[in-house]
């Protein structure tokens, strides 16, 4: 893991976590995770087959100093979870499992599942919830839109 990948080595990160917790394994049918090289960074619109779907995309890094030598880089990614109908239930349970998944990512003091064991705040994540229609024009599908950020806090020794 090196300072060029600090990162994509965080999105990574949030991604392990969620993908090798147990009560999140057969939840999500589409994930979009833009890890290839032929896809570019926009929000997607799951369609009704890929429900229940999860999407992680990098919202802002702003770079304070830490100590002389390093800055720490507050990593700010923006979860949106896609669950069908207008239910609110389901909704609460996949934030309540994927705040679980972030939180107990790594054992302490363990290199496992770096940056998520770091998560700001530390109450964290926050989350809203929202009523909105997928496929507005061709196939109206009701779903449940919940937003997560979650801030990874990143360090960076700019002078090597």
């Amino acid at each position: 893991m090196g300072y060029e990948t600090v990162l994509t080595d965080a999105r990574a990160a949030l991604w392990n976590a969620i993908d090798n917790f147990d009560d999140l394994q057969r939840t999500f049918k589409a994930k979009f995770k833009f890890d290839s090289d032929n896809t570019m960074l926009r929000e997607a619109e799951p369609a009704y087959s890929d429900l229940p779907a999860i999407g992680i995309w990098p919202t802002s890094v702003i770079p304070k100093w830490y100590v002389n030598t390093m800055q720490r880089w507050p990593y700010t990614l923006r979860m949106q979870i896609w669950t069908s109908g207008w239910l609110l239930g389901p909704a609460e349970k996949v934030f309540t499992q994927i705040a679980r998944a972030i939180h107990r990512s790594a054992p302490p003091n363990t290199p496992t599942v770096p940056y998520t064991k770091d998560v700001m705040p530390l109450m964290g994540p926050a989350a809203s919830f929202q009523r909105t229609v997928l496929n507005k024009e061709t196939n109206p599908v009701r779903v449940v839109l919940t937003t997560i950020d979650v801030v990874l806090r990143c360090n960076f020794q700019p002078n090597t």
